[in-house]
């Protein structure tokens, strides 16, 4: 219990009391807004899923609508999307869900779209079920991962989250430069997509070690915080008070 030294110490603990009640009738409308974010996200997700089927095929396109269709389709801007999701998260758990539920939510929106009005509309849903599988399967570790990845951006972890998903990019863009080198210079497409993942890569991995936390210093890292700090952001006089516990004799 706080003992009061003065009257400076009893508006504190009066500011303080009338601040905690205030944020305690606005906890349900933050989680009500929260909540309409991670919805918004999610039908977002969807329309991604469901673009990247509607555009994609194996018929004469334009040179851009196949770049286009190959960056819907990269793993590494799925594996982004569940880490954006992810990114709403309050802990590493709900983050998790959310990265599968993001994943989850692209594949359902890329094969609905299939069956409902693309090429796979013939075939039906027992005919591609397995492979309808397979991908949620795989949704469910990458989604798992990259919604912790997402949710450690808000800690001290939030330049090894980054680079991580940096990684992602630059790594897919290796393997697929690997297995393409004999005719790299026979396909342009192929080539501005393998920039695009490598661009991508870079610039998350610059923002991430420009955004570097500072140095916590010993206080704050402890979470101690100065009495009467809160309500008027200054520190009480010599003689009153000590800094964080009661007014020494």
């Amino acid at each position: 219990m706080t003992v009061p030294h003065g009257p400076r110490d009893v508006d504190g603990l009066a500011h303080g009391r009338a601040r905690a009640g205030t944020s305690s009738a606005d906890a349900p409308d933050s989680r009500g807004r929260h909540a309409v974010v991670v919805l918004v996200a999610l039908v977002g997700v969807a329309a991604v899923g469901v673009v990247a089927a509607a555009i994609d095929g194996d018929g004469p396109r334009s040179d851009w609508l196949r770049l286009l269709d190959g960056l819907l389709n990269s793993a590494a801007l799925w594996v982004s999307c569940a880490f954006l999701v992810g990114g709403l998260a309050r802990s590493r758990y709900l983050g998790a869900l959310l990265g599968v539920t993001a994943e989850t939510v692209l594949v359902v929106g890329y094969y609905w779209y299939g069956l409902a009005f693309g090429d796979r509309r013939s075939l039906g849903l027992g005919a591609i079920w397995p492979t309808i599988s397979f991908w949620l399967l795989l949704g469910v570790v990458a989604g798992a991962s990259a919604g912790v990845g997402g949710s450690l951006v808000r800690t001290r972890l939030r330049t090894l989250a980054l680079l991580a998903l940096a990684g992602v990019w630059i790594g897919l863009a290796c393997i697929v430069a690997l297995g393409m080198l004999p005719y790299l210079g026979n396909d342009l497409v192929q080539i501005w997509g393998l920039g695009v993942h490598l661009l991508t890569g870079g610039l998350i991995a610059v923002w991430a070690l420009w955004r570097r936390r500072r140095p916590v210093s010993r206080d704050a890292a402890s979470g101690l915080v100065p009495r009467g700090s809160e309500s008027e952001g200054t520190a009480a006089p010599s003689g009153e008070s000590s800094t964080y516990g009661p007014r020494r004799p």
